[in-house]
Order: structure tokens, then sequence, then C-alpha cells
């Protein structure tokens, strides 16, 4: 038991060789997507200009507009699987499976334990992979994958509304189902039954079992949109900026392109403290594997394993603040001096806590 925990934090410290440089590599990238991202839309707000879905106007073409009208098909789309069909701009479908999934938990003695629970899942949960299989088994494949289809021919007011347009509104709703339309058949003898506005593949859907399916469907129904893209000819395209980032900005409803525009400078800052968490999530763990040998060596020892992982854990994470500080500021020095100089100083204050820190655990040692 021992020499397979050993083994087995060699293995984790040598994944961590992946997470590090990949958390370093999130948290560079994320800060030049969102730098381009709010020049883009600082420059398209300068750039837009209005515009009617009731006429084409030829001095608009290869301009920004921002124009508001009524997205409109009379396109009839079908899922070919399951005989279902809509006229809307876009039906999608969405399968789910009843599986087991595996939770790990980890108590004060450093024991770990492997618990299993049945939960509906949209994607094929692997359970050749789990600590204890033999009795949790998943099937090996969905019924059916999902799948989305859009309208070729829609219109904008007079204009012609492209596919990637469509793929950028939102508004998606629940397509009821017609309980007289025949129960498809997608395998030998799995029949559906209809139940809340899906198709149910199993015996009972008030008590499901492993390998239970349903599938749901949801449409976007045609009606008013808000559009800030580039006019072209008759139809829409992503507007280049010279900031790097393509503008293609839909809204559902009468929404005027300041708001647009506010709207997309919110959801930027959003994405880019939720990357920054996420890379710094990904350094910590990776440095907490990278020290999984020599915790493994102690656990044993119950009182000294707890104090060992508390002082790996906080030392991983102020290692991970500050190269998530560095990282951030050298991405922004380019674009932000002030505050890149600004992130490089809280680096460097976490730099002393951490150095305090460990001269404060070797000062522990030398008095015990």
């Amino acid at each position: 038991m021992f020499g397979g925990k050993i083994v087995g934090s060699l293995f984790g410290a040598l994944f961590a060789l992946l997470l590090v440089p990949g958390g370093v590599v999130l948290l560079f990238w994320n800060e030049g997507r969102a730098v381009k991202t709010a020049q883009s839309l600082k420059e398209g707000q300068a750039a837009v200009v209005a515009a009617s879905a009731d006429t084409v106007d030829a001095g608009n073409d290869h301009k920004l507009v921002h124009v508001t009208g009524a997205a409109l098909t009379g396109e009839e789309l079908g899922d070919p699987m399951f005989k279902v069909s809509a006229k809307a701009l876009r039906l999608k479908r969405e399968v789910s499976m009843y599986q087991w999934k595996e939770s790990k938990h980890k108590d004060g003695q450093n024991d770990t334990t492997y618990t299993y629970d049945k939960t509906w899942d949209t994607s094929l949960i692997d359970s050749s992979s789990f600590q204890q299989p033999n009795g949790h088994t998943n099937p090996s494949r969905m019924l059916a994958d999902s799948f989305t289809t859009t309208a070729q021919n829609a219109t904008f007011g007079v204009f012609k509304l492209p596919v990637q347009v469509i793929a950028k509104m939102p508004g998606d709703v629940a397509l009821p189902l017609d309980g007289a339309m025949p129960a498809p058949v997608v395998q030998p003898g799995r029949k559906a039954q209809l139940y809340n506005d899906a198709f149910y593949f199993g015996a009972n859907p008030g008590s499901p079992e492993v390998g239970d399916h349903m599938v749901r469907f949801t449409v976007l129904n045609t009606g008013t949109f808000s559009i800030v893209a580039m006019q072209t000819g008759d139809t829409f395209a992503p507007y280049p900026t010279h900031a790097g980032r393509d503008l293609l900005l839909v809204e559902q409803g009468d929404v005027d392109a300041a708001a647009m525009f506010q709207h997309a400078e919110t959801n930027n800052k959003i994405l880019t403290w939720v990357l920054r968490a996420a890379g710094l999530l990904l350094l910590n763990f990776g440095f907490m594997m990278f020290t999984l040998p020599a915790r493994a060596l102690v656990d044993f020892i119950p009182i000294l394993g707890g104090i060992v992982d508390f002082g790996f854990a906080v030392a991983s994470f102020l290692l991970s603040l500050i190269i998530t500080a560095v990282t951030v500021a050298i991405a922004w020095l380019t674009y932000r001096p002030l505050i890149g100089g600004a992130l490089l100083a809280v680096a460097a204050i976490c730099v002393i806590l951490l150095v305090m820190h460990l001269r404060g655990r070797k000062a522990v040692a030398r008095t015990a």
C-alpha cells in the first residue's frame, strides 16, 4: 500500500509538469484576449452607425451598423433521426443519459473514499476509469448525439440573415412535443414514450435506471433582434477591427447600440476574471501535485502529515498567486504599463510573504 501510494504520487508530480505550464499559457492568452476585446469594443463603439432594416443603404456597405428588426423564416427545420420539425430559426436536440457518477472525498486522516451516485448527464461518463467500477458500469455509448440545424433562408427586414448571425442569437425555448406524433425507434427494441415534452427511452420515467435516455428539443423562434455587424451588400458579417478582434453582437429585443456595447464590455470583464481564477486554480493544483511525493512519505504519521499538508497548501497557493500576478503583469505591461507595474508590486509582496512563511517554518523546525 505504501509503495503504491509513492508510485501514484510520482505519476501525479509528472502530470503537474503539464498543469503548471498550461496555467501560465491560459493566463497569458486570457490577458491578450481581454485587452484586444476591450480595444475592439472601444473602436467599434466609435465607428458604429445606425441603419434601418427596411432599406439597404449602399452608403453603409462595409461599415459597422446597428440594426433592429424582425428575424423571420418560413423554413421548416427537421431532426431526421427523431422526425421532429418546426418552423424556426434554429432547432436543437439535447440527449441526456442516466449514469453513474464518481465523487472523491478525503477525510482528516488523509484517507480517500469514493461515493457513487446516479445522475442525468448530456456527456458520456466513462465508468472504466472509476476506482470501483464493479456495480457502477455505464453504457459505452449514448443513444444519439446532440444535434443542431439552422435556417438557411432567413430574413431580417430586407436583409438576408446569415447562419453565423443566427448562431449568436439568444432566446431558445423548449419545443412542445405533440402527443399524437409516432414515438421514434432509433435502436431495435428501444421505443420511446412521451414524458414532460421529451422522448423517454426506458421502462419507467418515475424510476429511471442506468442507461435510460431523455431527448429534448429547443427552438429559436422568429422575433425582434438587435444586431451590430458589418453590412456587406444585403447581408451581415463580422466587422474586423484594427485591434484584432471581429465584432458581431446580437441581442434579443430592441436594444440600442450603447447598451449592446456596454453588455459586451461587462461580459468581457466577467470572462476575464473567470479565466484568471481558472488559471490560478490550475497552477495551485499543479503545485499541490508536485508535492505529492513528499506528502506521501509523511501521510502515515497523522499529526505530522496534517502539518506538512497545511504547509504545502499555503506555499502552493502563495506561489500560484505570485506566478499569476507576474504572468498577468507581463501580459499587460505592453498595453497598460501602470496596471502592469501595480501587479508586479503585488507579486513582490506575495514573494515576501512566501519567504517569511518558509523562514517561519524553518524556525519552528529548529525549535522542535
